[in-house]
């Protein structure tokens, strides 16, 4: 715990222990809000609250971050509950302070409930950061739970970038978050973070040089939606085309039906007979920026050009020639982005279609890609 200074109350600590009590056996109740930067506090400022009620414990955690180091006050309904000193940390500055009941060394007793409560962080009696907690319930499953786990780690410059950056990657239980943190950028250029070459989002650089992006499975406040799997992807930032930061993350997967960072399709495709060695494969991929790239690749099939049929319309051929390893092999490449001069231009649909291998009027390979 991070200089944590608890100021005790009274008052709810019967009620808190009667709501674990009629908790138990029932899932666990979790109330989680973002909180606002007040007018004036620092650009960066950031902070969540929890509560939390799992039957056998209640517990109410409070962070902020991204804040000047020093002391700062946590209020709840206009009433002191600890004051917290912040500290510098690899990624930033950051301090937290985390309520129990029952009473757990080392953290202070929670007699209070934030819920339906003006919750605040304040730093010479200004606010900082502020949130009305909300009184809704979010019950949580345990069947599709991420891994918990947390990563912090710096993103390596590539050339001669005068930037930095941090990262931090946690998931626990239903929620992951992601985070970057900049410095060094070109004031008000627009970058680009990708997770294996899918973009994740944008940042703007301030006039200070420094930018940052918060994404989550449960987007709230600012925080924008986490569409793919960063836990084992290769993270990288873009100035336009050329890369600027980059480190790859060693995380466990989300897993839970999640998509995986450069999430995929790829089907084999069905022989006709006519070659009982031919096979072949279809791959769709989405790219930064929303690209999408469609490779059809086919092996082990007579040397010769054969025609790819799209819905029965011939959009390619494909030359198959020997391979020095051995065999045959022939393969055609398709994008959305026409500045890709190796391949051709990806003008049709490939979701749903059906798509064949054909060589004068035999068809050899084929298959429906999926929708």
């Amino acid at each position: 715990m991070r200089g944590m200074k608890a100021i005790m109350g009274i008052g709810f600590a019967s009620m808190l222990a009667a709501s674990a009590s009629a908790q138990s056996g029932s899932d666990r109740i979790e109330v989680e809000v973002d909180m606002i930067r007040a007018s004036g506090a620092p650009g960066d400022a950031d902070g969540k609250v929890r509560f939390r009620d799992d039957g056998s414990r209640t517990s109410v955690r409070a962070e902020l971050e991204d804040v000047p180091v020093g002391d700062y006050d946590f209020y709840v309904n206009d009433i002191l509950r600890a004051t917290v000193t912040v500290v510098s940390t690899a990624s930033g500055t950051e301090g937290e302070v985390q309520f129990r009941n029952p009473l757990d060394p080392g953290k202070p007793l929670l007699d209070f409930d934030p819920r339906g409560q003006v919750v605040e962080w304040r730093s010479d009696g200004d606010v900082v950061l502020s949130r009305l907690m909300p009184t809704e319930q979010v019950n949580e499953s345990e069947d599709d739970s991420f891994q918990s786990q947390k990563i912090k780690k710096k993103l390596d410059v590539i050339g001669t970038s005068n930037s930095s950056g941090t990262i931090q990657f946690k998931s626990k239980r239903n929620k992951a978050d992601f985070r970057l943190r900049f410095k060094g950028l070109v004031p008000n250029r627009v970058y680009t973070v990708t997770a294996d070459d899918v973009e994740l989002g944008t940042v703007k650089a301030r006039r200070n040089g420094k930018g940052r992006l918060d994404m989550s499975t449960r987007p709230r406040g600012k925080k924008i939606n986490l569409p793919v799997d960063p836990a084992r992807a290769v993270i990288e930032v873009w100035d336009d085309d050329v890369v600027i930061l980059s480190t790859t993350l060693d995380g466990i997967p989300l897993g839970a039906g999640f998509a995986s960072s450069g999430d995929r399709i790829e089907v084999d495709m069905d022989s006709s007979g006519a070659d009982v060695d031919a096979h072949g494969e279809a791959e769709l991929r989405l790219r930064r920026r929303g690209r999408i790239d469609f490779q059809v690749e086919i092996e082990d099939i007579d040397i010769g050009t054969y025609d790819m049929r799209v819905d029965g319309v011939v959009v390619a051929t494909i030359d198959v020639t020997t391979q020095f390893s051995g065999g045959t092999e022939g393969e055609v490449e398709f994008s959305t982005d026409n500045s890709e001069s190796n391949k051709l231009l990806l003008d049709f649909e490939p979701a749903g279609a059906f798509i064949e291998i054909v060589q004068s009027g035999t068809v050899y390979l084929s298959v429906t890609f999926p929708s």
